[in-house]
């Protein structure tokens, strides 16, 4: 099937955009490859786990009686994609290591024990943003939330290290790195001096702090993220009600045979009206202040977010129920255990900015839900977060991205429907006859994240001025 004929001639364009310094950021070093940002989840899911306080333990029937119980918890794991669109390998180290932070997650929340509501003003119909169940913001309209991860990996010792490693053209998700040893008795074992991810007490910043000593040196500079996703852990809250209203305690402490429901809707949770709905930043490791390491910042709207359609608006969009010893996690439990996710965030870079580069401008994006989809939608298990894809429409047939000539090398960015097909390159200087075969000189890469897109370079060395391409699909026998 003939894809397209192509002209290489009439395709010399640039994609390089300068780099500009704009309002929040700063330029990087001459030569600073920045990955782009493809793709940053946040997954909720419930879990519960038994008291771990010996007064809990005691209120609650003591050693032997305690077990009937179980505290509910909403958990929150941030997974970021990046994403290589140079031509060659990025390394990048030590104050050249990629940072991401994420303002403000646009997600409220509302909860049940039974059939009863636990703040009032779920009652009311309110969603509370995450930053609401932390104790001290309990009852801030303007808290705010936000997340600084840092992407790097494990070393041959298996201790983490400033370190991203890129091949051209590829990416690599990262999410929240859990140590081997991790368990739930691990996280609470200094009463209310939590481990990692207990965060109930905003004070001790763990979403964009690294307290523990198995980050060496640089936990200052954000959470330590690998590649990879160990779903048994994620930063959690259990201050799903509010102190001196309904239990008096902020939690709840429900028998192992009652239900819990969460109820959940995408909607802007920052009052401050100079915040953008929803931001993402890419910073440099140089420094810890975001003054002086911001490169780039994506400013989002909610205008074109998709969910589940609903009645009213204060209608949830992902809810669930759960009865309580069904999400229960014990505290020697090395696995997820009932931990249950609910519902999923989703930004994501569309086809076509991947293609053409608006994504490897930096500096300060305004609306740039003009190159990301945003959606949030209702999931039933971690499988479930990978098939999220983007919103753009699969074509009924190849389509071509952009393309552009660098040099020796032609490179082009094309989107056909996913099959069991794959692509050759032949060419010529008649477009009538073309029948060069080009597949010493053509690399084809699918992108990993949406595998309906490829990206082809082929080397034009010495194939003169005017030369003429065709990308044909090769059915596999």
């Amino acid at each position: 099937m003939m894809f397209s004929r192509l002209c290489v001639r009439s395709l010399i364009f640039g994609m390089g955009l300068p780099l500009t310094l704009t309002a929040g950021t700063v330029v990087p070093p001459e030569g600073y490859q920045a990955p782009v940002v493809s793709k940053v989840q946040i997954v909720f899911s419930m879990v519960a786990h038994h008291h771990f306080l010996e007064s809990r333990i005691n209120q609650f029937g003591g050693p032997s009686g305690h077990t009937r119980y179980a505290v509910p918890h909403l958990v929150y794991e941030p997974l970021v994609t990046v994403s290589n669109p140079g031509g060659g390998a990025m390394d990048l180290t030590g104050e050249d290591a990629p940072r991401v932070r994420i303002w403000d997650p646009p997600v409220g929340f509302r909860f049940k024990r039974g059939s009863s509501y636990l703040r009032p003003g779920f009652s009311a119909g309110e969603f509370h943003g995450l930053a609401r169940f932390q104790i001290a913001s309990q009852y801030s309209t303007s808290a705010r939330k936000s997340f600084i991860v840092q992407l790097g990996g494990l070393n041959t010792s298996s201790t983490p290290e400033r370190r991203l490693t890129l091949a051209a053209g590829s990416s690599r998700t990262f999410a929240p790195w859990v140590e081997s040893q991790w368990n739930w008795a691990v996280e609470t074992a200094g009463g209310f001096v939590p481990y990692a991810f207990y965060d109930w007490n905003d004070a001790k910043v763990f979403t964009w702090k690294d307290p523990r000593a198995a980050v060496p040196g640089f936990g200052d500079m954000g959470f330590f993220c690998a590649p990879g996703w160990n779903t048994r852990a994620g930063f959690q809250v259990d201050h799903l009600s509010q102190t001196n209203t309904g239990t008096g305690t902020g939690w709840v402490s429900p028998l192992l045979t009652e239900n819990v429901s969460v109820e959940s809707r995408a909607l802007r949770v920052v009052t401050d009206a100079a915040a953008s709905d929803f931001q993402i930043d890419l910073l440099r490791s140089n420094s810890v202040d975001g003054a002086l390491s911001t490169i780039q910042e994506l400013k989002i709207n909610l205008n074109d977010l998709v969910q589940p359609a609903t009645t009213l608006a204060t209608d949830p969009t992902a809810a669930a129920t759960f009865k309580v010893g069904d999400i229960l996690q014990t505290p020697n439990d090395f696995t997820a255990g009932g931990k249950h996710p609910f519902a999923v965030l989703t930004l994501i870079a569309k086809p076509s900015a991947l293609a053409d580069g608006s994504l490897q401008q930096l500096g300060t994006i305004q609306n740039a839900q003009n190159f990301y989809d945003l959606r949030f939608d209702p999931i039933d298990s971690f499988a479930d977060v990978a098939a999220i894809h983007n919103l753009t429409p699969v074509p009924s047939s190849p389509t071509i991205l952009s393309s552009y000539r660098s040099g020796d090398r032609f490179t082009l960015s094309f989107a056909a429907p996913a099959g069991t097909s794959t692509w050759k390159a032949v060419g010529g200087v008649n477009p009538a006859v073309l029948a060069d075969d080009l597949t010493s000189r053509t690399t084809f890469t699918p992108d990993p994240i949406e595998p309906h897109l490829y990206q082809v370079e082929i080397d034009t060395t010495g194939l003169g001025p005017r030369y003429f391409v065709r990308l044909e699909e090769v059915p596999v026998p």
